[in-house]
Order: structure tokens, then sequence, then C-alpha cells
């Protein structure tokens, strides 16, 4: 998926929380801080589509105990 789709899908997303799922401003707030940080470091990724390797890249960080 290329950056500009993954932008758009997220803010639909957001869209879609509030609107049609009726999630609470607390959950919004915590899916919105979670794909806010994963879009950052998309942006800051070299590749110019979203693959398994860029979640991969950034989930990795996270998976080392």
């Amino acid at each position: 998926m290329d950056k500009e789709t993954a932008i758009k899908l997220v803010e639909e997303f957001y869209r879609y929380l509030a609107a049609e799922k009726g999630a609470s401003p607390h959950t919004i707030r915590a899916y919105k801080g979670d794909l806010d940080e994963f879009m950052a470091f998309v942006a800051k990724s070299p590749a110019s589509e979203i693959d398994h390797r860029v979640i991969r890249a950034y989930v990795w960080p996270y998976t080392r105990a």
C-alpha cells in the first residue's frame, strides 16, 4: 500500500470510530496515538510502499524483551 492511501485510510478509520462505531473519546485517542506514531515512522521510512517489511521494522524494537 502506498503512503498516501494509508494516510487516507487512517483518517477514514478515525471517522468510522467516532461516527459509526460510537467509540468513546478515550478509545479514539488511544487508537490515534498508536496510528499517528506508526504513520510518523512510515513517513520517515525510505520505502515508498507500506508492506510487511516496514511493519516488521516498526514492531521489531517492541518484540525484543
